[in-house]
């Protein structure tokens, strides 16, 4: 068994005149500390098609460059989280500095063939797909963190235990059934460390080496994450019939902010559970969300991080009125809220999943990226205008 090191981090500045270069230079430094002959495995974690959930376009197209010139292409593709998602930003990447499209420099495995891993306290074995056990994973996720609570005191969910988290889930990983701890209370949900746990260990089974590039051009805390909405329907035959099982889309406790940065962790193989969970309390104490100590090892950081970095902005979920009278207007309130839906009356809007405000210099790469604006007025050439005939 290979011993345990701490976590190195390093940091490149992101630029709106090269977009892609931070990301290119962190894949070259990955690329030049994986096994030579070892295929090359890229694994897209995106929530939502929208800034912030998801890695850039240019942040991909930064990771296949290095890729093309390294000779380490067609890498196989794994999507995690929202596929889709996945799909259009691949679809969006590459055709700037290679000249060709994201979509022909990867390889798709093949769902049929898979190698099944049983691990204890899983009734049912993990599927992997066999034709990635053995490569060199680059795992890219978006700078988010997912809120929790612990009592009376908030923690957070980083970056890379969300992606792990979405590495179990893809392979079959399912938390244990919540079972009462004193009386009738069920115990409080579980805060995905098992399941960071979880991913970590598909990791080191799985793959020759791993690392992690995370998108910091934007940076988003997410609300508590809920458990997958399910349902009894019935069919019909007039009997009950499970509804499929569906995850809400992540929500927003605040505004986006702007590190403009790209981070790459290594060598993921190598790490425990805590040397992971030691690199997202460091990013949520750069982003003003924690300041408690903790006995978590922190990272190494190989460069120092360029600037300042921002403090991310949160809104408190509203919690219930104290007193007894605005217990009573609160309930008023919401019992009219109610009254007017039943009659058809025009509905509250709910708070919407993301902020209209895009914030930072890269807002325009984003626009002209993922939308296509660039593509849809072409300049005219400067010259004279001749005057028509009349």
């Amino acid at each position: 068994m290979l011993p345990r090191v701490r976590a190195r981090l390093d940091v490149h500045a992101g630029d709106p005149e090269q977009p892609e270069r931070a990301t290119l230079e962190l894949t070259r430094a990955l690329l030049a500390g994986f096994p030579r002959r070892r295929p090359v495995t890229l694994a897209l974690v995106g929530f939502a098609p929208h800034p912030g959930l998801t890695c850039t376009p240019w942040a991909i197209e930064g990771v296949l460059t290095a890729c093309v010139e390294a000779e380490r292409t067609p890498v196989s593709l794994l999507t995690l989280a929202d596929a889709e998602t996945d799909e259009t930003l691949l679809r969006k990447s590459g055709r700037t500095s290679t000249g060709v499209d994201g979509r022909e420099l990867v390889e798709r495995p093949s769902r049929d063939r898979s190698a099944s891993l049983r691990s204890h306290g899983q009734r049912r074995p993990f599927e992997i797909p066999r034709e990635v056990v053995g490569s060199s994973l680059i795992l890219c996720m978006p700078l988010l963190l997912r809120a929790g609570e612990q009592g009376r005191v908030r923690h957070w969910q980083g970056p890379l235990a969300l992606a792990l988290a979405e590495l179990a889930r893809a392979w079959g990983y399912a938390p244990p059934s919540p079972k009462p701890s004193t009386g009738l209370r069920p115990r409080p949900a579980e805060d995905g460390r098992e399941a960071a746990a979880v991913g970590l260990e598909l990791i080191v089974a799985s793959f020759a080496s791993a690392a992690v590039i995370v998108d910091a051009t934007w940076a988003g805390a997410l609300e508590l994450d809920k458990p997958p909405a399910s349902g009894r329907l019935r069919g019909p035959d007039g009997r009950f019939a499970r509804a499929p099982i569906t995850r809400e889309p992540p929500r927003l406790l605040g505004e986006l902010d702007s590190p403009e940065r790209c981070l790459s962790v290594r060598p993921l193989e190598r790490l425990d559970l805590d040397a992971v969970l030691g690199v997202d309390l460091w990013l949520a104490r750069a982003l003003g969300l924690t300041r408690r100590e903790s006995e978590l090892p922190l990272p190494q950081l190989g460069e120092a991080s360029p600037g300042r970095w921002p403090q991310l902005s949160v809104t408190e979920p509203r919690s219930q009125p104290t007193r007894l009278a605005d217990r009573a207007i609160s309930g008023i309130r919401s019992q009219s809220k109610r009254i007017g839906s039943t009659l058809g009356l025009t509905a509250p809007r709910e708070q919407p999943a993301l902020p209209a405000r895009v914030p930072g210099r890269f807002a325009q790469q984003w626009t002209a990226r993922w939308y296509g604006e660039h593509e849809l007025i072409s300049p005219r050439p400067a010259g004279r205008v001749s005057a028509e005939p009349r």
